[in-house]
């Protein structure tokens, strides 16, 4: 009888547990109920939108000043550009530039500093270029217009075709590297050009 007792008290203690349980959680529900959850949610969004926002706003100034804080990637190819077309023996003041292009073949500005020397290989048409002490950009009308090139004033001498190469090297004189930073740029493909004969200036008869 005593274990019969026993264990009715057992069953009457879990029930009032139960019923305790339930009551605790009804009145967890009536609190849940007062509140306007669409409204809490609702400003929960706001304010991790503005987050993103401010977050979003940080990566962007910080893409910024990394940008200007990287040096420019060195160039990967020369080529020379410049001299009117339409040279004749009495042009004057004409020059030719020596533009840096990178590895995508895109022209890009020349290294600060770098200087270059052009050598024409017939001397009776074109009977120097000299390189310019600064930097100067390209002018509309060729490639790389805007960038930042080694410039050479051409001296004129007599009609004819003359082909131009060009060796550019850091201030100091040694070799300026590409990409990899190991391997020299190599030198640009020689640039051809006419000189033709200057205009009508006298007549000249002649003994068929």
């Amino acid at each position: 009888m005593v274990a019969s007792l026993t264990v009715y008290e057992i069953l009457i203690r879990l029930l009032e547990l139960e019923a305790d349980e339930a009551k605790e959680l009804q009145e967890i529900l009536g609190r849940l109920g007062n509140l306007d959850l669409a409204a809490q949610f609702e400003s929960i969004d706001a304010q991790l939108a503005g987050l993103s926002a401010q977050l979003a706003a940080n990566a962007s100034a910080l893409a910024a000043v990394l940008a200007l804080l990287t040096p420019p990637a060195p160039p990967a190819a020369l080529i020379l550009v410049g001299g009117d077309m339409g040279l004749t023996v009495d042009s004057t003041n004409q020059k030719m530039y020596l533009v840096f292009e990178d590895d995508k073949g895109e022209p890009v500005d020349a290294p600060s500093g770098a200087t270059a020397t052009f050598t024409p290989d017939n001397l009776a048409v074109l009977t120097e270029i000299v390189t310019e002490p600064s930097q100067a950009a390209v002018p509309t009308g060729f490639t790389g217009a805007g960038k930042m090139a080694i410039v050479g004033d051409i001296t004129i001498g007599v009609e004819g075709t003359v082909n131009v190469s060009a060796h550019a090297t850091n201030a100091d004189g040694t070799e300026i590297l590409g990409p990899d930073d190991a391997t020299p740029i190599p030198d640009p493909p020689a640039l051809a050009l006419t000189v033709n004969p200057g205009a009508p200036a006298a007549e000249v008869l002649q003994e068929g």
